[in-house]
């Protein structure tokens, strides 16, 4: 206990940061349980230290707006010598020799790799989604009321903090007292004890995950995460062949959307469709550039494409609030008015999102239909049988880049760690 009789919380936020980009969180350890012992490890992302009053560890995943969801709460915690990175051992590596740092970034202050133990059987995992709202500056109230409303109406947890705004990596609260947010986390930290405990990983360097080739051609050019890049692929593929081969191949593209949509009154096209790119809406109201664009007489589908990025081109009118995909069906409706061909074409809307996106888990509405990597990856992983005319070398630095896009945050670390460790036998 700390001052006032008060339990002292840390709160971690997990994989932020850019160095998460092309190094190997060492927060991975935090849910793997090292080769001797049932006791876990906790890391704190600043730089490994971390006060010595700390009951209790929450860890956090990324930010969703203003929200942080809870991954895992770590109760009566100890903290540790930073010595013990160099006798514990992942894989049967001691834990101060992995190469976590990935990027060849030669640091002049070498990253401390443990704060915390965790007592065998503390780490808990809440029974259903709970999110944190930090304090935050008033100018952003409105828009945390707002976050705070959309989460509790999908019956999360939601807890809001008073005081405690977030710092770039962790930040420290307190529970007990008479205050709301006191007895909010109060009553989390008394829940946890009976929550499940969280599976720990164990260590198998045998384990075969997706074979993902970091020495690709696009990592070597700096446009895996390129948006663009994956755009102009998409375009490409869909470009490629003969008159027939592209129309074949587009009917094919839009028809396998169309399944995905499940809604009765939505055809199969039996005709091709023609395709565009980066089609600037300068003609509607509010500008922008749609990413991509197939059409025919049956149907308009807008697609667009987010790499870590979020929807923008927010603006309101007349109350209601629009985004960028409002903009780009206004512009399809100028289509449909302008072009007798089109006067009966359904508009359609498809965000393209890599799973590890907040957006990857936005339910499909009446505005869009979400479209994961993952997916895209199993179709044009079958697709790839088919005649393209693409140079099989283009295709599988295509097919590899959607792969790596087909992961989630953790998942993608925690194959970077189990890679680095088996660079070690």
């Amino acid at each position: 206990m700390t001052k006032d009789n008060k339990t002292k919380i840390l709160f971690s936020k997990m994989y932020i940061g850019r160095y998460n980009v092309d190094n190997i969180g060492h927060e991975i350890i935090n849910f793997y349980k090292p080769d001797d012992g049932e006791e876990s490890f906790i890391f704190n992302p600043d730089k490994g230290e971390g006060a010595s009053d700390v009951d209790h560890v929450i860890l956090l995943g990324p930010s969703e707006k203003y929200a942080y969801p809870i991954l895992a709460i770590a109760l009566g915690v100890t903290k540790v010598d930073n010595s013990l990175a160099s006798k514990i051992k992942y894989g049967g590596k001691v834990l101060e020799k992995i190469e976590f740092n990935q990027s060849n970034i030669i640091s002049d202050k070498p990253f401390c790799h443990v704060t915390y133990q965790v007592p065998s059987g503390n780490l808990k995992k809440p029974p259903k989604k709970t999110y944190i709202v930090p304090a935050v500056n008033k100018r952003f109230k409105e828009k945390q009321q707002n976050k705070i409303k959309e989460l509790e109406s999908k019956n999360f947890n939601v807890i809001v903090l008073e005081n405690e705004k977030p710092g770039r990596s962790f930040f420290y609260g307190y529970c007990g007292g008479d205050s709301n947010q006191n007895s909010q986390l109060n009553k989390l930290i008394v829940d946890a004890k009976n929550f499940k405990n969280f599976k720990l990983l164990k260590v198998d360097l045998t384990a075969k995950g997706p074979e993902i080739n970091n020495k690709s051609f696009m990592h070597f050019i700096g446009k895996e995460h390129s948006e663009q890049a994956f755009t102009n692929m998409f375009y490409n593929i869909l470009n490629s062949g003969n008159e027939n081969d592209r129309k074949d191949n587009r009917k094919a593209f839009v028809n396998w959307l169309l399944k995905k949509c499940n809604r009765k009154d939505y055809n199969l096209s039996l005709q091709g469709f023609e395709i565009a790119k980066e089609k600037s809406t300068t003609d509607t109201s509010h500008k922008g550039r749609l990413d991509l664009l197939l059409y025919n007489e049956d149907y308009i589908v807008i697609i667009e494409n987010k790499i870590n990025s979020l929807l923008n081109g927010i603006y309101e009118e007349e109350n209601v609030k629009h985004s960028q995909l409002d903009k780009y069906k206004e512009f399809a409706k100028k289509i449909k008015a302008n072009n007798e061909n089109f006067k009966n074409a359904k508009i359609l809307t498809f965000l393209f999102v890599p799973n590890y996106s907040e957006l990857s888990e936005l339910k499909d509405s009446d505005k869009y239909v979400v479209v994961t990597y993952y997916e895209l990856y199993k179709y044009f992983k079958d697709f790839e049988n088919k005649q393209t005319n693409i140079p099989s070398s283009y295709y599988g630095e295509f097919l590899n880049g959607l792969l790596l896009h087909s992961l989630t945050r953790e998942q993608e670390i925690n194959r970077r760690f189990l890679s680095a460790l088996n660079k070690h036998h």
